[in-house]
């Protein structure tokens, strides 16, 4: 009965039903393996499902005409390629390398299904599906296969499964080794006699092939992750290092001119004094008010508890308010908070420089603001930058995309700040009105350090 129903399932070339199924479950695939191993950039649902939608008429199409594997496998990976680059937010090599690791892994799983479910049906080499033609049996099996194989790597990526010795080892000298092994066998076995057993051994050690090519592929993504990472660290460490020194040396002067004011305090008191004794008052109060507008120098944009925000606003904001730029400042944080400095200076650095140069950008308006309000809100901490720009704005797909001429190296810093927001488990809000940009950033702030 079983051998009946899988041998009815196995070949359906023109089952509209049949081609249905086979087109959704890829599309399925896609969607739910690139969402988990990839970040999602911000463009709209409907070109995503647009887009979805032609690589599942794909799939259809060449399930109808059973095409040979490798044309059907460069036809799929120049679509899954395309939706990478297109809907997802994560470094080129990465980008790069996922859709690799969807092929590999499908076309192993393609294949450990097939075989299983021809053992069941007949068990006979001739009848192996032709072109790893898939049949309801086989495709729900597929599927099973896929899914498995995807979340063991994410777990094994979330485990850490490169980093003792012994790890390293498997992973960079046996797995390319057995890899070698395999390739070097599935080369010679052609010439041994066609048995079932040789014929079932071949396609195994394909299959095998497939999956230690997506397991080093996936380890060589994870790691390139990682370097670009540490890349952004070592920048954000590198501007973090610059504005506190930035914040000390003002600080140092700052003191200095303190002292010296203090120093000729007692002077500017006998001139003034002097001048009301003589009658002349415009004179003392002309004195007077530029001793008010000496000190006014010596203020800085704002004192504040915490050392790193406040050196933060001084540097970014110091020479802005300088140019006429009105400044508003709301901050109200406790002097330590338990997010990494790092992520802090990358937030608010970023934040602060987009604004601060919209401003710049915008020489013609003589109502310039830089609106700044930071607050902890119970286990939140909320951020909201606002202020006035030109207007002109480049606004697709629900991204913002830099207006510099450079675009490759600009653009970057509103994706930096939601990479960080991720991190914290928070959100942010991007809005544009009337000549009035804003973000919002509301992130989760720990009970303990992070």
């Amino acid at each position: 009965m079983l051998n009946t129903i899988l041998t009815n399932s196995l070949f359906s070339p023109h089952d509209p039903l049949m081609l249905f199924y086979i087109g959704c479950t890829e599309g399925l695939m896609v969607v739910w393996s690139f969402n988990k191993l990839l970040t999602r950039n911000s463009r709209s649902w409907h070109p995503y499902f647009c887009y979805m939608l032609v690589y599942i008429s794909a799939t259809i199409f060449d399930a109808y005409n059973n095409f040979k594997v490798y044309f059907v496998m460069i036809i799929c990976y120049l679509l899954i390629m395309g939706i990478a680059f297109i809907f997802y937010d994560d470094p080129e090599e990465i980008r790069l390398l996922i859709p690799f690791v969807f092929i590999a892994i499908n076309y192993a799983s393609t294949i450990v299904a097939a075989i299983i479910v021809w053992a069941a049906a007949s068990w006979a080499v001739p009848d192996f599906p032709p072109n790893l033609r898939m049949g309801y049996a086989s495709q729900t099996l597929l599927c099973i296969l896929f899914f498995l194989s995807v979340n063991g790597i994410s777990l094994l990526k979330r485990t850490g499964w490169d980093k003792s010795p012994i790890q390293k080892l498997l992973l960079f000298v046996l797995c390319p080794l057995v890899l070698l092994v395999l390739v070097l066998s599935v080369y010679y076995t052609p010439d041994y006699p066609l048995t079932l057993q040789n014929y079932t051994a071949h396609k195994l050690m394909i299959a095998a092939c497939l999956y230690l090519i997506a397991i080093i592929l996936f380890t060589t993504s994870n790691r390139a992750a990682k370097m670009h990472e540490a890349i952004l660290r070592s920048a954000s460490l590198e501007q973090l290092i610059a504005v506190q020194q930035a914040y000390y040396l003002s600080l140092q002067e700052h003191q200095q001119k303190l002292r010296h004011l203090s120093h000729d305090i007692k002077n500017h008191n006998r001139a003034i004094h002097g001048l009301i004794s003589l009658g002349k008052y415009d004179e003392a109060l002309a004195y007077s008010e530029s001793l008010v507008q000496n000190a006014e120098t010596l203020t800085p944009v704002t004192e504040c508890r915490n050392v790193l925000i406040g050196a933060m606003l001084n540097d970014r904001l110091g020479a802005i308010k300088n140019e006429g730029v009105r400044i508003s400042l709301c901050v109200m944080v406790p002097e330590q908070l338990n997010i990494k400095d790092p992520d802090m200076c990358i937030l608010l650095g970023n934040l602060f420089d987009n604004s601060v140069e919209a401003c710049r950008a915008d020489k013609l308006n003589s109502n310039r603001f830089i609106d700044i309000d930071i607050r902890l809100k119970g286990p939140m901490l909320y951020i909201k930058v606002k202020n006035s720009f030109s207007g002109n704005i480049n606004f697709s797909n629900n991204t913002y995309i830099t207006t510099k001429p450079d675009a490759i190296f600009h653009g970057i810093g509103l994706h930096n700040v939601k990479q960080v927001v991720a991190k914290y488990s928070g959100r942010t809000i991007i809005e544009h009105k009337d000549n009035v940009f804003s973000v919002t950033v509301i992130l989760f702030h720990p009970a303990e350090p992070e």
